[in-house]
C-alpha cells in the first residue's frame, strides 16, 4: 500500500488526458469522469507522519551515558529507529 495525493492525481487526470476523443469506443469525458468518481470513492487512510527518535527533540545521551534516552519525562533507553506518539521533530 501506498500514499497518494488523491486531489492532485485528479488534477494531473484532467489536465492531461481531458482532450481524448475516445478509449476503447468510449466517449473519454465518460471513462474520465468515472475514474475520478472511483478516486474520490476510495477509502482514505487515517495517517499521520512518524517522528523517528532520532529526528525527535527528546532524544539526547547524557553527560556519562552510554546509550540515547528519550529525556521528556522518564528517561527511557530508545534506539535511534524507535518511535513514539509523543514525538517532536527538532
Amino acid at each position: 500500500m501506498r500514499l497518494i495525493d488523491a486531489d492532485a492525481l485528479i488534477e494531473d487526470i484532467k489536465t492531461k488526458l481531458w482532450d481524448w476523443d475516445t478509449v476503447d469506443g468510449i466517449t473519454s469525458s465518460i471513462v474520465l469522469k468515472q475514474t475520478i468518481t472511483d478516486i474520490n470513492n476510495a477509502p482514505t487512510i487515517d495517517a499521520v507522519p512518524v517522528v523517528r527518535c532520532k529526528d525527535c527533540k527528546y532524544y539526547d545521551t547524557p553527560k556519562n551515558f552510554k546509550k540515547p534516552y528519550c529525556m521528556r519525562g522518564a528517561y527511557v533507553k530508545v534506539n535511534a529507529d524507535d518511535y513514539c506518539s509523543k514525538g517532536e521533530r527538532k
